[in-house]
C-alpha cells in the first residue's frame, strides 16, 4: 500500500438473534477484498448474518437478498 493509499471502509448491516445493527468496517481487514467485490450493494454496503455457535459469535457475509430473508425469519421468530 502506498503512502497516500486510502483504505476503503463500508457500512456493514448485521442481523443476529439480538436484532440488527450497523458497523463501519475496513475492506481487507474486516471484510475480505474478494467478498466485497462480489457482494457489495450499489451503495457499497455489505450484509452479515451473525449466529452463535457454542456461545461464540460467528459472522457470515451474505448478499443483500439473503440478508433480507434472514432478517425476515428472525423478525418472525
Amino acid at each position: 500500500m502506498g503512502w497516500f493509499s486510502k483504505k476503503i471502509t463500508c457500512t456493514v448491516h448485521i442481523v443476529s438473534p439480538m436484532g440488527t445493527r450497523d458497523e463501519i468496517m475496513t475492506v481487507g481487514e474486516h471484510i475480505p477484498q474478494e467478498a466485497y467485490k462480489k457482494l457489495k450493494d450499489a451503495a457499497g454496503d455489505m450484509y452479515v448474518l451473525e449466529v452463535f455457535e457454542k456461545g461464540e459469535p460467528t459472522q457470515h457475509i451474505l448478499s443483500k437478498e439473503q440478508w433480507l430473508q434472514a432478517k425476515a425469519m428472525m423478525d418472525n421468530a
